[in-house]
């Protein structure tokens, strides 16, 4: 059964869809799935066609091109999209990224495949996008969003298509059997804040918390692992707070390495300021053993339990962030039972095999009402 998986960017270029996509469709090769990937180019000097890990990755400058209001490469690009779904001809396509939605529907191929899409986030405020989008939602098959809270900002946008949507929360593939959580450092404490150094991140907020935080703890040391056009720029503030030789900037950190990285961590932090759909540096923070420090904000209410597998502030409030963190410093038990918790709670509410089953139903009822649609017309 052959599937074109539609992601905003993709490996390896590294971010949580990414991941994501890779794990999903590294579970379902061995149930008789073949994969290829659309995918938007990154900025990054990538061909237009690689193979990454077995997979064929065609790569678009479906964005650029919209906002250079190129109609030229827009009417190439289509004309691209259309021969690569002709000559690989999908069972299914698997939409992960809704702002493209003016290409799936101007390619005209969700006419001619079974189709079904995963929203990673719902907030779209712009009028033409929100419609672009309920059009494309109206082809589909079968709808998921990966928390609660992006599946009501979905329904929003296309209430018609409540009784073909449903949430499916994301969920990370399990750790070796044989891995067991190293204790949590305190001598020194160690605070991990990993993703893309953006600003919806709230990584400024983490370093104007930290700087309050060595008021009481003077050892504590920060570690920052990611990359993103706010690098340079928390760098600076970093030494604005005269906190150069206290925060490590590690920059890009590759999947396999995240463990190790959280490891070495008393507690994560997710000083998100957007609604963040769901929170997988959350998850895999739990799964590692480590408490959350998160905003309370978008999904990540869902993952992280408030007193039990961690914290949840206000976003944007580094003096409420500070005492978080001060409170898990103050009682070193509390902090290892909130990490127990959470890779219990990993484990049982954010089963990977569970997820992954549930999309195989997911795309084997598209395919199969697709051709009973077929065989009665």
């Amino acid at each position: 059964m052959r599937v074109i998986l539609w992601s905003e960017f993709y490996l390896p270029s590294v971010g949580g869809v990414e991941i994501w996509s890779r794990d999903l469709m590294r579970a379902l090769q061995p149930r008789g799935f073949e994969f290829l990937v659309f995918s938007n180019h990154d900025g990054y000097r990538r061909p237009d066609v690689m193979d990454y890990e077995g997979v064929p990755v065609h790569r678009f400058r479906l964005l650029q091109a919209i906002q250079n209001s190129d109609l030229r490469e827009i009417k190439e690009i289509v004309t691209r999209i259309q021969r690569v779904h002709a000559d690989f001809q999908p069972d299914l396509i698997h939409v992960n990224c809704l702002p493209c939605s003016f290409y799936f529907l101007r390619s005209g191929i969700g006419r001619k495949t079974p189709s079904i899409a995963t929203a990673h986030y719902g907030r779209i405020m712009e009028t033409g996008t929100r419609k672009l989008v309920r059009e494309m939602l109206d082809q589909m098959q079968g709808v998921t969003a990966v928390s609660d809270h992006v599946l009501r900002d979905i329904l929003a946008i296309a209430p018609e298509i409540a009784d073909r949507a449903k949430r499916i929360h994301n969920a990370k593939p399990e750790l070796p059997a044989t891995f067991v959580p190293g204790p949590l450092p305190f001598n020194p404490p160690v605070f991990l804040a990993l993703g893309r150094l953006v600003r919806d991140k709230g990584f400024d907020v983490a370093l104007d918390a930290f700087a309050r935080l060595r008021k009481r703890h003077p050892a504590a040391r920060l570690l920052v692992a990611g990359e993103g056009i706010e690098a340079e720029v928390l760098k600076k503030q970093a030494q604005t707070l005269v906190l150069d030789t206290t925060v490590e900037f590690l920059g890009r950190v590759l999947p396999e390495q995240i463990l190790t990285l959280l490891e070495r961590a008393t507690a994560v932090l997710v000083p998100s300021r957007w609604e963040e759909p769901f929170g997988l540096v959350a998850l895999e923070a739990m799964q590692a053993g480590r408490p959350v420090i998160a905003s309370e904000v978008g999904g990540l209410p869902e993952i992280v339990l408030a007193g039990e597998t961690g914290l949840l502030v206000p976003k944007e409030n580094p003096e409420a962030l500070a005492e978080a963190m001060n409170q898990l410093l103050e009682n070193p038990e509390k902090a290892h039972a909130m990490g127990e918790a959470g890779r219990q709670r990993a484990r049982e509410e954010f089963d990977h095999g569970r997820m992954v089953n549930e999309y195989e139903t997911l795309y084997r009822n598209a395919m199969s009402s697709s051709q009973k649609v077929g065989e009665s017309s």
